[in-house]
């Protein structure tokens, strides 16, 4: 679950100020590099007249004549100033949401070369070949993607900048992203009662020549982008899931203890339900009522209860094509039927 920022405060903007500014080294000397906001104006209406108002350098990623409500919702560009105003409301207000993310550049790169590299990002193209919007400038989106792209595609995600900045998933850390040799290099940095201070290496694969081919024009998302993507998206939904059950049911670890078939299976709570959201896919329960109900089952019928003889006919239902909702309300029914037939005999 994808913790939500809550406005900084002002010891925290002066160390998140400090770390985008941080020094460069250029020809054995320390420099100050120039820093580009991506922003996303459909994550908030604000963005793009705080922008047009802002006194930066700025500039709308999508060109040509557009309406005023695509303005406001298409991603920006802008030239932040240490110090500046503009610079605070935009980390104040933004972090933690996923306004976008931020390129560090030496100072000569200027802001037509950052807009040129982005806007050639907006769009990819499909295995299929279809056209599809990419955002790009999302840290949620990118964070996933640079950990299972290529070198040639970090190479057009960076363009002439030094590293991309962004909030992490804990919007209390923020995370650094740089080129090394043929390497991937994060870093992760918090300021707070608990520091932490982590380096990853990733090692990044040359793409192979039928892949450097189609990627010398648009950026293509492959099957293992788009299977990053979606893996993310599970892991999201089932945290959300496995919270609300929890708060609903009053279950906790000492629920899992007493039940014995499930502790020797299973190493905590969240560590069934995840498995149970593994299974509701297979059955392809995808309502978010129909998977609850489905963790419900599991832990008031037993573990693969459906492969139990008495509940033949459930298990039926549970594998049949009818609707999702449709068969959770009936398999309830089925529950609840089975139950009184046992108190009557």
């Amino acid at each position: 679950m994808e913790e939500q920022g809550q406005i900084m405060d002002d010891n925290q903007l002066h160390a998140l100020e400090q770390q985008l500014w941080k020094p460069i080294l250029f020809n054995n000397q320390e420099i100050l590099p120039s820093v580009y906001a991506i922003l996303d104006g459909a994550r908030d209406k604000r963005i793009e007249p705080m922008l047009h108002n802002g006194n930066l350098e700025q500039a709308c990623l999508y060109k040509g004549k557009i309406s005023y409500s695509l303005k406001r919702a298409a991603p920006h560009i802008v030239a932040l100033q240490q110090g500046h105003p503009l610079t605070h409301k935009i980390l104040k207000m933004g972090w933690g949401k996923a306004w976008g993310v931020f390129y560090v550049c030496h100072p000569s790169v200027t802001l037509a070369s950052i807009s040129n590299t982005c806007r050639r990002l907006t769009k990819v193209t499909s295995a299929q070949g279809k056209t599809l919007i990419f955002r790009f400038y999302d840290p949620r989106v990118i964070r996933i993607l640079l950990s299972v792209f290529n070198y040639q595609e970090i190479e057009r995600i960076f363009g002439p900048a030094i590293s991309l900045f962004m909030e992490a998933r804990d919007s209390r850390e923020w995370v650094e992203y740089s080129r090394g040799n043929q390497q991937l290099l994060v870093n992760i940095e918090r300021q707070s009662d608990v520091p932490l201070q982590q380096t990853r290496i990733y090692k990044v694969e040359q793409p192979n020549r039928s892949i450097q081919a189609i990627q010398r024009g648009q950026l293509q998302l492959r099957p293992i982008h788009m299977a990053a993507l979606q893996q993310n998206i599970d892991n999201e939904e089932c945290a959300d899931l496995c919270h609300e059950f929890k708060l609903t049911y009053h279950t906790d670890e000492s629920a899992i203890q007493n039940d014995e078939k499930i502790s020797r299976k299973f190493e905590s709570i969240d560590h069934f339900l995840s498995e149970c959201f593994k299974l509701s896919k297979h059955f392809n329960i995808d309502s978010h009522y129909g998977i609850l109900r489905f963790f419900y089952w599991n832990y008031q019928y037993g573990w693969e209860f459906w492969k139990h003889t008495k509940y033949q006919a459930i298990h039926a239902l549970l594998s049949s094509n009818r609707d999702c909702d449709f068969r959770v309300d009936e398999i309830d029914n089925m529950f609840s039927q089975q139950l009184m037939d046992e108190l009557k005999g």
